[in-house]
């Protein structure tokens, strides 16, 4: 689960400055008889929960028709959001430079503007794949395949047809429309177009569940299952959650909330005992002290809900302690 975390928070730095190189470009969708047919979801009172998530994607993409049904877990950030916080407009230099070495490449090699022509990134997660082939990005990006391609090969990485390969490692990718590209751990874009024909995460009963209680309006959502390590790492000292739900805004501030859904009641209980012991033994010096006075816990049946608001001077000298 760490590597395919690191993986993926590799390939989001790389393409973020990979995909903000100007311009327009061709999009390079697979030839007919390789393409995913994407259909819109039909929004009838027969599929309820998935009409309202559609219907509340608030103008981006309908990106959950790109990521496939087996994918039981779905994070989902918007940049253009981001970018047009103020906390970002004050502390854009620091939170940039986090992208270190990889950015500076692609600053001087492909005279990228950051976070101006990706618009949205989505993560999804194959919950049952042991490594890296087991994960998705979804990027909403003015850029076309061609800028993308020439920015790679600047890189020193190769294309064909079906995979880019940059700093030794492969992925696979496929562009359903003109302005989405989807990267995957897949060593090539048939595989991982295979995997979309098996399923959307539209038709994924569970995952859609916990993705109606998602505020898909926010900077930040995401659901899904816990992944097997991290449930049965905490079963050990109380009840393992089954799924979550985040929300995350960034404004002047950040305020973050997690649902986790247990069993039952008593799950749930134990979990927020646990963790207010926990917070307890730490935090004691300043600004981690200020943290966990901000934490926030409510017990709602089998959901336990943990609310966190950061004000801006909190949030300010958390990243400054960070970073």
């Amino acid at each position: 689960m760490v590597q395919r975390i690191t993986r993926a928070r590799l390939l989001v730095a790389s393409l973020i400055g990979l995909a903000s190189c100007g311009g327009g470009g061709r999009g390079a969708v697979l030839k007919a008889g390789s393409q995913v047919e994407v259909v819109v979801p039909t929004m009838d009172a027969g599929n309820p929960v998935a009409a309202e998530v559609v219907a509340v994607v608030d103008g981006e993409r309908q990106i959950l028709e790109y990521v496939p049904g087996a994918y039981g877990l779905i994070l989902h950030l918007s940049l253009a959001k981001v970018e047009a916080s103020e906390f970002f407009g004050r502390h854009e230099s620091t939170l940039l430079r986090t992208l270190g070495e990889q950015r500076q490449r692609v600053v001087k090699l492909c005279q990228f503007a950051p976070m101006i022509d990706i618009s949205t990134v989505t993560l999804g997660i194959d919950l049952r794949s042991k490594n890296s082939t087991g994960v998705l990005l979804v990027l909403s990006t003015s850029v076309g395949a061609t800028r993308i391609e020439d920015c790679v090969r600047a890189l020193g990485g190769k294309t064909t047809p079906d995979h880019y390969e940059l700093d030794g490692d492969k992925f696979g990718y496929y562009w359903p429309a003109e302005d989405v590209l989807l990267l995957s751990g897949e060593s090539n874009s048939e595989e991982l177009v295979l995997a979309l024909r098996s399923g959307r995460a539209l038709d994924n009963p569970s995952l859609m569940q916990l993705l109606s209680r998602a505020d898909r309006h926010a900077t930040l959502w995401g659901a899904g299952s816990i992944p097997r390590s991290i449930a049965g790492a905490i079963a050990g000292l109380a009840g393992a959650p089954t799924g979550f739900v985040v929300r995350g805004s960034l404004w002047a501030g950040l305020d973050v909330s997690l649902e986790l859904s247990f069993a039952s009641k008593d799950d749930a209980a134990g979990m927020m005992k646990m963790l207010g012991l926990a917070l307890k033994s730490s935090g004691q010096s300043s600004p981690f002290k200020e943290l966990v006075a901000a934490i926030e816990f409510e017990q709602l049946d089998t959901v336990l809900r943990v609310d966190v608001q950061l004000s801006p001077d909190l949030a300010a000298a958390l990243l400054k302690q960070l970073l």
